[in-house]
């Protein structure tokens, strides 16, 4: 997560893989794992405040608009 939250300032290969890899574990919540480490770490809380330097990293600037008002990150 660590890398993730580093944003802007991490490069960009690394920071997507990491996001991908992310999203291939936890994205089904169908296993036992997903509670003890997704939910009771805040992933989500965690993947939420790093959206703007993420987008800011990848080239797209940062619109907390388009996150509030799709409900997606």
């Amino acid at each position: 997560m660590t890398l993730i939250a580093g944003g802007a300032g991490t490069p960009v290969n690394p920071l997507v893989e990491a996001l991908n890899a992310i999203f291939d574990i936890y994205a089904d919540a169908e296993f036992d794992y997903d509670e003890p480490v997704f939910v009771k770490n805040a992933f989500l809380d965690h993947l939420s405040r790093a959206v703007s330097g993420v987008r800011v990293a990848v080239g797209i600037p940062p619109s907390p608009s388009l996150i509030y008002s799709t409900g997606y990150l």
